[in-house]
């Protein structure tokens, strides 16, 4: 895998505000555009438009193909279940920038395979400050013009290789679960 001359960054999921309106409201202050796809569930303001592109929903098929034009994948949720495009990503070696919440720091090893961004403000509601979005847009542009691509490429396939089995996998859900069975 080469790296694209020009840095292309790319949302996969269902487009809903919970998911990705941060990210949306961070593209503007990013130097890279953000390419979405996935399924729309909100009016997005024309304003975004330069900054983002929506590309609509795509088949499971298609991921593959897909991924590979990217040289990162993001995932700016703070309330995410089990981000799947994480594992995806990290097994088609793209590396990942997600919040640093507690499901998502699972995916991320010390800068090495991705970024996790961290939270200037742990409200909600205060990470929509422009200052705010501007601290996390500034990590981002940091990370991606300092990182050693094709090292970090490598690190995800490693990652993917030791860390994505189904058996580890199902033994740290495993875990988790009788945490909280009791």
């Amino acid at each position: 895998m080469q790296k694209n001359t020009i840095t292309k960054i790319a949302y996969f999921g269902r487009i809903v505000k919970s998911k990705c309106f941060l990210l949306i409201k961070i593209a503007k202050f990013l130097n890279y555009q953000v390419d979405f796809y996935g399924p729309i569930s909100f009016k997005i303001s024309k304003k975004y438009l330069k900054y983002c592109n929506f590309l609509g929903p795509y088949k499971n098929e298609e991921y593959k193909t897909l991924i590979k034009k990217y040289n990162y994948t993001i995932l700016l949720s703070k309330y995410e279940g089990f981000p799947l495009s994480l594992a995806e990503s990290l097994t088609y070696s793209t590396p990942i920038i997600v919040l640093d919440t507690y499901l998502n720091a699972q995916f991320v090893t010390n800068n090495k395979n991705g970024l996790l961004v961290n939270l200037p403000n742990p409200r909600y509601n205060k990470l929509f400050k422009k200052s705010n979005l501007k601290i996390m847009a500034k990590q981002i542009n940091d990370f991606i013009a300092k990182d050693n691509w094709e090292q970090t490429v490598k690190n995800c396939q490693e990652f993917a290789k030791t860390e994505l089995n189904i058996k580890k996998v199902e033994a740290k859900w495993m875990e988790i679960y009788n945490k909280y069975k009791q």
